[in-house]
C-alpha cells in the first residue's frame, strides 16, 4: 500500500500537533494558577458585591475614557471599573500618551484624573493584585 507524500505530509503534520498538544498541556499543568485568581466563593462573592455597586457609577466607563484621554493628552488602550476592598467603585484608564504608558485613575463622582504611582500599574508588570491593593490605599 503506497501512502503517497501528501499522505505522508499530512500524517507527520497530525502527529505534530499531537505531540505539541500533549506538551502544551503538561506544560499548563505545571503552572501555577496566577496570584489575582481569588477561590471559587471568594471570586461570587466579589462579583455579586460588584453587582450591586455597579448601578451608582456616576461615570459612564466612556465618558471615563475621554476624559482621561483628554486630560493627559494621550491614547486609551485599555479600561476597568473595578470595585474595592472599600466597597467603592474605581475607573483605571490606559493610556499611551507619547511612547510610554500610563494608568490613571478617574473618579466617577468628581471625574478628576489621578496618575498611578510609577510602578504600581498594569504596564509595570506588577502583579494585578498588588497594584490594586496599593491604589486601595490611596
Amino acid at each position: 500500500m503506497s501512502i503517497g507524500r501528501s499522505g505522508l505530509a499530512l500524517a507527520a503534520a497530525a502527529s505534530l500537533l499531537l505531540a505539541l498538544g500533549a506538551w502544551t498541556t503538561q506544560d499548563a499543568a505545571k503552572k501555577p494558577a496566577p496570584a489575582q485568581e481569588l477561590p471559587k466563593s471568594s471570586r461570587a462573592e466579589h462579583m455579586a458585591a460588584f453587582a450591586k455597586a455597579f448601578p451608582s457609577l456616576k461615570t459612564p466607563l466612556s465618558e471615563a475614557i475621554t476624559i482621561a484621554e483628554k486630560a493627559r493628552n494621550g491614547k486609551a488602550h485599555g479600561a476597568d471599573v473595578e470595585l474595592g476592598k472599600d466597597g467603592k467603585l474605581t475607573i483605571e484608564v490606559r493610556l499611551l500618551v507619547g511612547d510610554k504608558f500610563e494608568e490613571v485613575y478617574v473618579d466617577h463622582e468628581t471625574k478628576a484624573v489621578t496618575v498611578a504611582e510609577k510602578g504600581k500599574g498594569h504596564d509595570d508588570d506588577d502583579e494585578e493584585g498588588e497594584e490594586h491593593e496599593e491604589h486601595e490605599k490611596r
